[in-house]
């Protein structure tokens, strides 16, 4: 499991959903009452034992980070890079759009 080799939280996290998300189409296939589908995951009941899992291996993952004397709680995601323009959308020399100048970027665009 390549989540509990991850040091920092964000490539945890990814590494993690990716498993995460995997497993509910392998053990949901194509069914429509099935682990795969959101609307009806939650009544399948090994929905359960797989989230338990998740928590289980987030809680190991901390575990770990203890050990490594690296933080647990802190994110170090992209949101930093929310505030940094997207190119070329920035650059009026290759963009022509007042509107995608203006809104190049994330931040401008989403509100965080």
């Amino acid at each position: 499991l390549l989540a509990l080799e991850q040091t920092s939280f964000c490539d945890f996290e990814i590494q993690l959903e990716i498993v995460h998300n995997a497993l509910h189409s392998w053990l949901g296939g194509r069914g429509t009452y099935s682990m795969s589908n959101l609307d009806y995951s939650a009544y399948d009941p090994v929905f359960f034992l797989h989230h338990a899992n998740t928590d289980r291996i987030w809680a190991i993952w901390q575990a770990l980070q203890r050990e490594r004397h690296l933080s647990f709680e802190a994110s170090d995601c992209a949101l930093n890079l929310m505030r940094q323009p997207l190119h070329p959308f920035d650059d009026q020399t290759q963009n022509q759009f007042d509107v995608t100048v203006k809104y190049s970027r994330p931040v401008d665009v989403f509100d965080y």
